[in-house]
């Protein structure tokens, strides 16, 4: 009987570090990124973390050139929610609802803020090219016509 409880155990302790593995391999993604706005150059760093649901958002914790050339603060002036057109770009959601598919070892399903346009844009993100550089893609509906991007990671 002690055999049998013994194995019992050593199986469910077994199975368990399955899902675990699954979501280390999906949190690899977690971390502050350098990016550029391929339609500006603008340069800027996003934070992606996971939350509570288990998928993955970004907020943006750095902008190389937060003012106007006049000096002001830039501000979302182009969303097309009014209430948000008076925000800078610190802490701004970019990024939501983006969800780990470990049968294709990408991100999918999310979507991209992008404050320049003031738009939202479908993303899926195809996995590393290396250790520290994503391969991003976003689009409006079909991802064959969307815009490949790459964001280095800088820190977790």
């Amino acid at each position: 009987m002690k055999k049998i409880a013994t194995l019992i155990v050593c199986c469910l302790a077994l199975l368990s570090a399955f899902p675990l593995k699954a979501q280390s391999k999906a949190d690899a993604i977690v971390g502050i990124y350098l990016m550029k706005t391929p339609d500006t150059g603008d340069e800027s760093k996003v934070q992606i973390y996971r939350i509570s649901n288990g998928t993955y958002s970004a907020k943006v914790v750095w902008v190389k050139s937060p003012n106007n050339p006049d000096g002001t603060p830039r501000r979302d002036l182009k969303n097309p929610d009014p209430a948000l057109r008076n925000r800078t770009a610190e802490n701004m959601l970019v990024m939501k609802n983006l969800s780990y598919d470990a049968s294709d070892n990408q991100w999918t399903g999310g979507d991209l803020y992008n404050p320049n346009m003031g738009k939202w844009f479908k993303i899926k993100i195809k996995g590393f090219s290396s250790p520290t550089t994503l391969k991003v893609r976003y689009y409006k509906s079909v991802p064959m016509f969307g815009i490949d991007d790459t964001w280095t990671k800088v820190s977790n």
